[in-house]
């Protein structure tokens, strides 16, 4: 695997009306991953809503709708269908989890939980991170779009008062349902609409490489928007009632 890594650097650009769709290949060992994009006037400059896991479609679906309906960015990846990214470079499998690449320690440590780390996949990984985030330029809101399944591990019980700064439960709405945010001002909008929220500490958070943790340590506001496989209506749902919030965003107004 010398080297480690082989991008390459022409994107394939497809224009349908006023969809602009971006395919920028990245080959990492013998796995290729598509970087997409997809545009749709108008595109408010510094907002973006981004898909790590392929597998999570329920996701997806909800995030072109969005785009469909109110215009906007979407980033996705693309490989081979599965949540982790999977490749073969001299003889070694290597395993690792998107949503932990965007730090050193992140990198390594899916690496490692999931197959092996050498610092040569670690350099590679890395600059995919540092791809999938050139393709966010100046960013003022990041809206990033996940699934989970029924239960644990996974769902708004899984935080409480002593892992997250606030935690706001809707007894009323499911628990595998909620949004986790870096921002108290999201937060505190999402618990006045009585959506489930979180609010991540901006203190003692690990450092896992989640994309989370990278914009906290930007300032950046972030907000993870999680909800049950299959249940496309409440993503659709919860991405209809943050629209007052994106549009207090573009225009910097108080929210």
């Amino acid at each position: 695997m010398k080297g480690g890594l082989k991008a390459i650097i022409i994107p394939i650009v497809v224009l349908v009306g006023c969809v602009e769709q971006r395919l920028q290949p990245f080959s990492i060992g013998d796995t290729m991953i598509y970087i997409a994009t997809v545009k749709k006037r108008p595109v408010p400059k510094g907002i973006y809503l981004i898909h790590l896991h392929e597998n999570e479609q329920s996701a997806l679906e909800a995030g072109r709708h969005y785009l469909r309906k109110r215009g906007g960015m979407l980033l996705t990846l693309k490989h081979t269908s599965m949540r982790n990214i999977r490749f073969a470079a001299k003889g070694t499998n290597y395993e690792f989890d998107p949503n932990r690449i965007f730090s050193e320690s992140g990198i390594k440590a899916s690496l490692a939980n999931l197959s092996s780390d050498d610092p040569v996949a670690i350099k590679a990984i890395k600059m995919l991170a540092d791809t999938i985030i050139s393709n966010m330029q100046n960013p003022i809101l990041v809206i990033a779009l996940h699934n989970n399944t029924r239960g644990e591990p996974l769902n708004i019980d899984s935080y409480t008062v002593e892992n997250s700064a606030f935690v706001y439960v809707n007894p009323v709405m499911g628990k595998d349902d909620f949004v986790l945010t870096t921002d108290k001002n999201i937060f505190l909008f999402l618990k006045e609409r009585k959506i489930n929220a979180v609010l991540q500490q901006a203190r003692n958070t690990q450092e896992d490489g989640s994309l989370s943790v990278y914009y906290s340590n930007k300032n950046v506001p972030y907000m993870n928007i999680e909800t049950e496989q299959g249940n496309i209506s409440e993503q659709k749902r919860i991405l209809k009632e943050i629209e007052p919030l994106i549009r207090a965003f573009i225009t910097k107004k108080p929210r």
